[in-house]
């Protein structure tokens, strides 16, 4: 990307990648507005959770600006597209997990959709259709997802770490061990086989956890 060129969009890719969901734009007189698509699934339901995650991830996105040169003021909203649980698909050919939309029996990928001439498929389905042990799938696909790059993901995890609030606070630390929890907890809900122990382990160390 000509990131000084357009600089709207690198922000917005920015987003898009840190926040895990799309994001739409609207020019107001006060500046511009980034609307977060069904990202509240991920980033928290409840007015505090949304406060929280809107105020990190709009610092997020001034600090690329300055970074790029942009002088706006920006602002960044949750906003609901889908009605209930998104859908969750895996693609065969790329090995992509993702979430989009409501659940459908067919879908197309949602990245290269004028391109692709795989179909992505939803998690039962592919999981059906494949040769993945004890209808589950292998951590390793992962694994390899975060060798791409690494340091985002380990650079992430361990900002989140260091500046979680402490017991006084009235909440339960952050450390890499409930995070390492709540990641097998996840796994566990895309049907990732987490009783391999050493293929855990060996995502977790990737992660930096």
């Amino acid at each position: 990307m000509q990131y000084r060129a357009s600089p709207l969009e690198t922000i917005k890719s920015f987003l898009i990648y840190t926040s895990g969901f799309d994001v739409a734009t609207r020019s107001t007189g006060s500046g511009m507005t980034f609307l977060l698509l069904d990202a509240q699934s991920l980033w928290g339901q409840e007015l505090p959770s949304k406060k929280r995650s809107k105020r990190a991830l709009l610092a997020g996105a001034n600090r690329v600006a300055r970074a790029i040169g942009l002088d706006a003021n920006l602002d960044l909203h949750f906003m609901d597209v889908t009605s209930g649980k998104m859908g969750r698909y895996f693609c065969a050919q790329c090995n992509m997990f993702f979430e989009y939309g409501q659940q459908q029996a067919q879908v197309t990928c949602p990245f290269m959709s004028q391109k692709c001439k795989f179909r992505p498929k939803p998690l039962p389905e592919a999981l059906a259709s494949s040769n993945h042990e004890g209808n589950a799938f292998s951590l390793e696909i992962l694994t390899k997802i975060y060798q791409v790059s690494p340091k985002l993901y380990r650079r992430n995890l361990k900002s989140a770490i260091e500046s979680a609030p402490d017991t006084a606070s009235g909440h339960a630390p952050f450390t890499a061990a409930v995070a390492a929890e709540l990641l097998e907890d996840e796994l566990q809900a895309w049907s990732f086989d987490v009783k391999a122990a050493d293929k855990l382990a060996a995502l977790l160390k990737q992660l930096g956890l």
